[in-house]
């Protein structure tokens, strides 16, 4: 992976958006387990939620880590709840660094469910609540239809292989400085060799870097 540089998971910001795409099968979950258990050490300090479709699918997840709340039904009255909680406590607390971050995890069978409102209000706003939201996506269905993350989206990691599956997505890095071949030639040696490409969106060029589950986990 020498064309490019490696990514520290101890780099990655508080309060940052993420989206992990990849397709669900064997191989790509055995990675990306890796990945969440990686991102969820790094907010090792945070509180922890997982949104999705069963509790057995949030402990793989959430790996080993005990200190992590599951939850499979009621997204929107959860992330309500949660909103309200740090809406407070930015307004009670004088003090912004006592506020209580939290990590929150949310898969695209999930995203689904929640009203259009609440899942921009939470897009939009998660940074300023202390909120660092994780949406785990199949790659081109979740993006197309919430176009809107494009520009509320701070990390990709990507674990997908598929050429066409990439390429279906390929208009969401706007920025990226490299033709698409150039682009999966990356990202297929770096995913073959377990590793993932983070994309790191940022205008008016977006950053492609590798991350070595290796090193991190």
């Amino acid at each position: 992976m020498s064309m490019i540089n490696e990514f520290n998971i101890k780099d990655l910001p508080e309060n940052s958006n993420i989206c992990i795409l990849g397709e669900k099968n064997d191989d790509e979950n055995r990675v990306r387990d890796k990945l969440t258990k990686s991102i969820l050490n790094r907010y090792v300090d945070q509180r922890k939620i997982i949104i999705c479709s069963t509790i057995e699918l949030g402990k793989s997840y959430a790996c080993d880590l005990c200190d992590v709340e599951l939850y499979d039904n009621n997204a929107n009255q959860i992330i309500t709840n949660l909103l309200e909680v740090q809406k407070k406590k930015k307004l009670e607390i004088c003090d912004k660094k006592n506020i209580k971050n939290v990590t929150l995890i949310i898969d695209d069978d999930i995203i689904n469910s929640i009203e259009t409102k609440l899942l921009q209000e939470i897009i939009f706003y998660s940074r300023h609540y202390k909120i660092t939201l994780i949406f785990i996506m199949s790659c081109h269905v979740s993006i197309k239809k919430h176009f809107y993350l494009r520009g509320n989206i701070d990390y990709v990691f990507l674990l997908e292989k598929s050429e066409s599956k990439q390429r279906d997505i390929w208009p969401f890095y706007t920025y990226i400085n490299l033709c698409f071949d150039e682009f999966f030639s990356l990202s297929s040696e770096a995913i073959n060799s377990d590793h993932a490409i983070v994309v790191k969106l940022n205008y008016p060029f977006d950053e492609i870097l590798s991350f070595d589950f290796h090193k991190d986990t």
